[in-house]
């Protein structure tokens, strides 16, 4: 299972090139080597609300400076990880459960 983060969009004060949101996916994938070989994909998009900085600390990376990593660090130590991942993982033990052992309605007996 592989499991990685997405930043969509960083929404940002235009005068002072602050971000104050981050939206972002959170998503796994499964590739299966049985049943003609298939990757198992889920995502769910999340918005991260920035309460605390200014563009006057020391600190301030200008907008054109931000990496995907370094706008990943302002929140992803806020996140119980494991918790998206177990919910990412159920997701995709579910889609395959219903691939694997799912009738379809047109099939015929014969």
């Amino acid at each position: 299972m592989e499991y990685k983060f997405e930043i969509k969009k960083l929404i940002s004060e235009k005068s002072t090139g602050m971000v104050t949101s981050v939206d972002y996916y959170f998503g796994a994938s499964h590739a299966v080597a049985y049943n003609g070989g298939f990757t198992y994909v889920t995502s769910e998009r999340f918005n991260y609300v920035l309460t605390t900085g200014s563009s006057s600390d020391e600190s301030f990376i200008q907008y054109n400076n931000l990496t995907e990593d370094i706008v990943l660090s302002w929140f992803t130590g806020s996140l119980n990880v494991s918790t998206l991942q177990n919910n990412a993982s159920s997701s995709i033990a579910a889609q395959e459960y219903s691939i694997v052992n799912e009738v379809s309605i047109n099939e015929k007996p014969w």
